[in-house]
């Protein structure tokens, strides 16, 4: 069931619009079918805001 939150994203922010963001280790990325490509293309479907990062700086950016 894609509705239970399986692969729901590292970071939940408020600002002001709800976004995910998806910490990851560089060079890892988020992997083609699995629950956080899932989670992602709900993210998608819904106009929510879903980041993959690799760093703070990127985080950074995001939030300014």
């Amino acid at each position: 069931d894609p509705y239970l939150w399986r692969g729901c994203p590292d970071i939940l922010a408020f600002i002001p619009q709800l976004i995910f963001i998806e910490a990851k280790v560089w060079p890892n990325k988020i992997e083609p079918n699995t629950p956080q490509d899932d989670f992602r293309k709900l993210c998608l479907k819904a106009n929510i805001p879903h980041y993959e990062i690799h760093s703070l700086e990127e985080i950074q950016k995001i939030v300014s």
